[in-house]
């Protein structure tokens, strides 16, 4: 087992992938930008904007093929570490789609590349195809990965059939690529007023701001009709956790919504209507908030999966659900545990025991101490109460799988979540 100290692996997924996400939704979206851009501005013959936009392309390829492709590989990293089981089936059961990936992902390293390094070495028209090819690219990535990752949520009938295109098109896999599109406009038109903002020729400013907030209130105005889409898609449960407005899921989808809004209404009441407003630090202000927003949802969307990594078919601690339901509720984990430095609860070694138990069991969500930590949860529980919420798990809090253990198990794991924390615990 990896433990990551006061960072559990669901904290670890979620600081790599959000970053990425970010990072790799812009790629997509100023792909898109850079070519309707260059297009406009040749037709127009407008040579600052296509100064403008040699220069954005430098800051573009940094971001996208640096950043992007370092966080990139460490989700890789981090998903077989933290959910081996869930990183396996995606991997099996998509195994050519993420192929076709790989090739659109290199087919935009080459042309991102091209396009940065041929500008004013070829003709305008081959330039413009190069960041065509590249914007197509990109969003194909897009499409392929969102239908693996919507999979995770909404499986629809691939738990039955087994079929490839089952899980490819599932039932939000179209509302999450409406959504993840329109974001990734937006992000364009964020990152772009960042770089635009420091232009000094005042009327090439407001060009390009103008420009660049236009993209913005496109994407604001598809990301209901994706978003409306997707709530009514993903299942009943899911759907009810983040209607109910008393659990953090349901706090940060308002919370995504509500700076989503706030944004949508300031872009076009300030940058929009008035380019001359625009700064460097109110653009820096926004991209925060379009972070902030981006975050929220993301988060969202692994939470309202929970107790599962894949709906239905895996529990978050990486045991089938056919599997469970088969388990007797007596049955060890130590006996099943694959990593285990005990194999069963000795008199003597109850603590020791207890503590494999919550590593084996436990860790993929919970830290020690830290994000989602065990130790403020049970710190005011007495030892047979802990003991007593063990056989209930799955019943008092829906985010839980169900815990399979023996008697000796649960007491013993009981017993060093009560040590622990004590004032002055530690694991032994």
């Amino acid at each position: 087992m990896w433990d990551a100290g006061v960072f559990n692996g669901g904290a670890t997924i979620a600081l790599i992938a959000i970053l990425h996400v970010y990072i790799a939704m812009f790629a997509v979206g100023t792909g898109i930008f850079l070519y309707a851009g260059e297009r406009s501005a040749r037709r127009r013959n407008d040579a600052g904007m296509l100064q403008y936009l040699r220069t954005h392309s430098k800051f573009f390829i940094l971001v996208a093929l640096v950043a992007g492709a370092i966080s990139g590989v460490g989700i890789w990293f981090d998903i077989g570490l933290i959910a081996p089981e869930a990183t396996g089936v995606l991997i099996r059961t998509f195994v050519w789609f993420w192929a076709l990936e790989w090739i659109f992902f290199a087919l935009e390293v080459v042309t991102a590349l091209l396009y940065y390094y041929t500008w004013d070495r070829v003709r305008p028209k081959l330039h413009e195809t190069i960041g065509l090819v590249y914007a197509v690219s990109a969003w194909m990535s897009l499409f392929l990965i969102n239908g693996i990752i919507s999979f995770m949520l909404t499986p629809g009938r691939w738990p039955e059939t087994h079929s490839v295109w089952d899980g490819f098109w599932n039932p939000s896999a179209i509302p999450s690529l409406v959504m993840r599109t329109a974001v990734s406009v937006i992000l364009a038109g964020l990152y772009a007023l960042i770089t635009s903002a420091s232009v000094e020729d005042a009327d090439l400013r407001s060009r390009l701001v103008r420009f660049s907030t236009s993209w913005m209130i496109l994407g604001f105005a598809a990301l209901p009709l994706g978003g409306a889409a997707w709530l009514a898609a993903i299942p009943p449960e899911s759907r009810a956790t983040l209607l109910s407005g008393a659990n953090p899921a349901s706090l940060f989808f308002l919370m995504s919504m509500a700076i989503s809004f706030v944004m949508a209404l300031f872009v076009w009441a300030g940058p929009y209507k008035k380019p001359s407003m625009v700064n460097t630090a109110l653009a820096a202000l926004l991209l925060v908030m379009g972070f902030a927003a981006t975050g929220s949802s993301e988060w969202v969307r692994e939470a309202v999966r929970k107790p599962f990594l894949i709906y239905g078919y895996l529990y978050s601690n990486n045991v089938y659900k056919q599997e469970a339901e088969r388990l007797p509720e007596n049955a060890s984990i130590l006996a099943r545990a694959k990593w285990a430095g005990e194999r069963s609860v000795a008199p003597d070694r109850e603590l020791e025991a207890g503590e494999a138990i919550f590593r084996s069991a436990c860790m993929q969500c919970h830290a020690v101490n830290g994000y989602n930590g065990i130790v403020p949860l049970v710190a005011h529980w007495s030892e047979e109460y802990i003991e007593h919420q063990l056989s209930h798990l799955d019943e008092l809090e829906a985010a839980m799988p169900p815990f399979h253990a023996t008697a000796d198990e649960k007491r013993a794991l009981a017993k060093w979540l009560y040590a622990i924390s004590r004032p002055g615990g530690d694991a032994p």
